[in-house]
């Protein structure tokens, strides 16, 4: 590949957020890169799909490659150690609460400070998290206060609270 074409930073866009920031060439065939990407970029498991869009490469003999190609940032965490749950606290002008991070199927609960089961997920995860819309089981939206969840899988769990201030 074409150095200068590979070292571009404008040939890398990153969907949906997030911007490469330096390209290093790894290797003198130019046949292997190193992307230094901004700290807003979204790669791994986080409830949404995440490409990086290669474009405008032009080839070692000077031919521009007219295909984009697009790689999936995606990438399925095995356990629940590294899980998110934001934003929070949660204010009014949030509409929705994303457990992120998470392994391909969970179960998830949300119970009320009495101990009483107001959500429930128990299903695949898409691209690695679940939004929660901030309703209970009979679609009312949830009031201030301190929320507990449980995230199971398997053979692991892990426990939390989520804090509404309305």
């Amino acid at each position: 590949m074409d150095a200068t074409s590979l070292k571009d930073v404008q040939n890398y866009i990153l969907t949906p957020s997030g911007e490469v920031e330096q390209v290093s060439l790894i290797d003198s065939a130019h046949t292997a890169v190193q992307l230094q990407l901004s700290a807003n970029s979204l790669v791994g498991a986080f409830g949404q799909p995440a490409y990086l869009e290669l474009a405008n490469l032009i080839s070692a003999g000077g031919t521009p490659l007219k295909e984009t190609v697009k790689i999936n940032l995606f990438r399925e965490e095995e356990n629940l150690k590294n899980v998110l749950v934001y934003p929070q606290p949660l204010r009014p002008q949030h509409q929705m609460l994303l457990f992120a991070k998470l392994p391909q199927y969970v179960e998830i609960s949300i119970f009320n400070i009495n101990g009483g089961c107001i959500w429930h997920f128990d299903d695949q995860t898409s691209f690695g998290g679940v939004q929660w819309n901030l309703k209970d089981t009979s679609g009312h939206r949830v009031s201030s206060g301190i929320y507990l969840y449980e995230i199971k899988t398997e053979n692991k769990r892990k426990l939390g609270k989520i804090v509404v201030v309305r």
